[in-house]
């Protein structure tokens, strides 16, 4: 069961299930965000369940009242089968109501669905083929076959036929930056699709500073390991393309920035200036700068020197960012590091986008912990729309890019260990507060070394404050030692593996930077499934693109670009993978009582797909085609101009 402190703040969740309405930006470069609704939502919502829901709270759901306000009763016997509404009454005691009922018609569900296949991803992994599901009120009031579905067709009931289409729990992104990676997708990309060189990526930032009136010009996506041609970034080379413009380009991996010559003199960096705490600029053999500002202090020079994006902007990333998220089967989405983007501004359009009732997507915020060091609430708080999840703690930094804090230096820079995002005692202060007023920690850990600052932390404060279903995560978790994934098992801890490494960097873990000994052993899926530790899977988009089938597959498969399979041992099945993007996700924030399944009470969230996973190979798993998604019981179908 949660904690009392989840308990309490399901108290606030809001009681209307409001419809989701068409999605559209007023640019029309986001004119792909169109989300028609093909179905409507009551705005209330039903206060039984057709059965019970394995002694789990769910805050959406309450049992029944021992009192019902005349107000209540209405919704109430229009929202059940009379016999169940007769049979709960007598079990409360209730007969003075049992006239009652007789004399109000049941309604019946507001929507059923049929498909083909019904992937529960329930204790047992039960599959319905073919399988319904009825949902009312936003929630799902029966599932099995057509028998137990007909009582629930009443007078206004939608029936949607799916035909062949596979109908699974709605995908959970586990750890995104949701309103970032919609600000990305505007800017220059600078990726592997783009650019196979370095000279290619000075090119394509030159032409778009060519096409701007600002003085600057942002760029994202780059990393050399990725590119054909592996080569650094230099600040004067990108100065002989522009150099009346100040040029930035990010890292794939967000920890660290390239600037041109321009943008040193403006930030008044030169040869021998200290950087900031916890951060480094980068030189080359000869002691030169070369524009390479590691890490999110030096990063942020960057981004503080940069216009602050308007409410309105912000607001168009989130539907961006929503749009892209729909079309691959997300229903709920985790933001990790709420505050990183435009601090208490990011909560506000999180709630604004919730109460516009315009896209079809629930969104955990993390607040990010140096943003929000003392914040006013806690994990739980919120409505079903758009909630609080846990505090988000940085230790390290990336892998990729040779910062993750590594207790063994990297395999081809013998002297570099990488860089903390903080001391040990600065991390058990500050985990202390979060720990103490109910927040869930969420702690990036990439390196082991930061993994051990982060697993003492968690021991400690649970010998000095106890708590009891605390659910802590690592997030990231790449390079865990055998003997760390023992004190995960044994501190309770949440593994949120980054299992997407084994395909894009595969190769560079294995040359580069943790070479053949250590890199087969990131992401151990299959070893932390051997012990029980509960884990769940993500993009870190603009890390990687979001989308958990694809993400399945690295999960399932594990090659990397050159082909090689890295790690073979560390391979899950799907039934695992698929557990680990839906009802194994949900349990990592506390809200699997409500998400993750296909089960009487839970929010009607699901995915729409073109084939079964179970039936599907396992290097073809991303692939899968997704025709829609159900959200709150409304039907999203995508379409063929999104």
């Amino acid at each position: 069961s949660s904690p009392p402190f989840i308990r309490r703040s399901e108290l606030i969740m809001s009681d209307t299930e409001p419809s989701r309405k068409k999605v559209r930006t007023e640019e029309s470069e986001d004119q792909d965000v169109s989300m028609a609704s093909s179905s409507s939502s009551s705005s209330s919502t039903s206060v039984l369940s057709s059965s019970g829901h394995g002694g789990k709270e769910n805050c959406c759901v309450p049992t029944m009242p021992f009192h019902i306000s005349p107000d209540l009763q209405e919704e109430v016997f229009h929202s059940q089968p009379v016999e169940l509404v007769q049979s709960l009454l007598k079990s409360a005691g209730l007969f003075k109501l049992l006239p009652q009922v007789a004399a109000f018609k049941f309604e019946g569900a507001e929507t059923i669905f049929k498909a083909k296949n019904v992937l529960l991803v329930n204790e047992g992994n039960q599959v319905l083929s073919p399988g319904w599901v009825a949902t009312r009120s936003g929630n799902i009031v029966a599932v099995g076959d057509e028998s137990a579905i007909l009582p629930w067709q009443g007078t206004h009931t939608k029936f949607f036929d799916l035909g062949d289409a596979t109908l699974i729990p709605g995908l959970i992104e586990s750890h995104m930056h949701i309103l970032g990676f919609g600000v990305f997708l505007r800017m220059v990309d600078c990726g592997r699709e783009y650019c196979s060189n370095v000279k290619e990526v000075y090119e394509r930032l030159a032409e778009a500073a060519s096409k701007t009136d600002r003085d600057w010009v942002l760029g994202w996506n780059f990393d050399k390991a990725l590119l054909e041609t592996p080569e650094d970034f230099d600040c004067d080379e990108m100065n002989k393309y522009v150099s009346d413009k100040r040029v930035a380009l990010m890292h794939a991996s967000m920890h660290i920035a390239f600037v041109n010559r321009c943008y040193l003199d403006f930030l008044k960096i030169k040869e021998g200036v200290e950087p900031p705490e916890h951060g480094e600029f980068g030189y080359d053999e000869k002691g030169k700068l070369t524009g390479e500002l590691r890490e999110v202090p030096c990063v942020g020079m960057i981004m503080h020197t940069l216009p602050p994006l308007t409410h309105e902007a912000i607001m168009r990333a989130g539907m961006r960012a929503a749009a892209y998220l729909h079309r691959r089967g997300v229903t709920t989405a985790t933001d990790a590091g709420t505050g990183m983007l435009a601090l208490e501004n990011d909560f506000h359009c999180y709630q604004d986008l919730a109460a516009s009732n315009s896209i079809p997507l629930r969104v955990i915020c993390m607040p990010l912990q140096s943003a929000f060091p003392k914040p006013m609430f806690h994990t739980g708080f919120g409505t079903k729309w758009c909630y609080v999840g846990a505090m988000k703690f940085i230790l390290d930094g990336s892998m990729q890019g040779f910062t993750a804090h590594v207790t063994e230096p990297y395999y081809t820079q013998p002297n570099n260990y990488g860089i903390p995002g903080m001391s040990a005692n600065d991390f058990r202060d500050r985990a202390l507060y979060a720990h103490t007023h109910g927040f869930q920690l969420a702690v990036h850990c990439n390196g082991d070394a930061a993994l051990d600052v982060a697993l003492n932390t968690i021991e400690w404060l649970l010998e000095v404050h106890p708590r009891e279903d605390h659910r802590h995560r690592i997030e990231h978790c790449q390079t865990p030692r055998p003997d760390q994934l023992e004190r995960i098992k044994k501190l309770n801890v949440v593994a949120n593996f980054f299992v997407a490494h084994t395909h894009f960097y595969g190769d560079w873990h294995l040359e580069k930077t943790l070479g053949p000994e250590r890199a087969p052993r990131i992401s151990p899926l299959r070893s932390a499934q051997k012990l029980g530790i509960p884990f769940t899977i993500h993009s870190d988009a603009p890390v990687t693109r979001p989308g958990p089938l694809q993400h399945m597959q690295y999960a399932m498969c594990r090659t990397t670009l050159s082909g090689q399979v890295l790690g073979p041992d560390e391979r899950v099945d799907v039934q695992t993978a698929l557990r680990a993007v839906t009802i194994d996700a949900a349990y990592a924030s506390h809200c699997e009582a409500n998400l993750g399944s296909i089960e009487v009470g839970k929010l009607a969230d699901m995915a729409i797909l073109a084939e079964n996973p179970y039936e599907v190979a396992p290097d073809k798993v991303g692939s899968i085609k997704v025709l829609g998604t159900i959200s709150g019981g409304v039907h999203f179908p995508v379409t063929d101009d999104e």
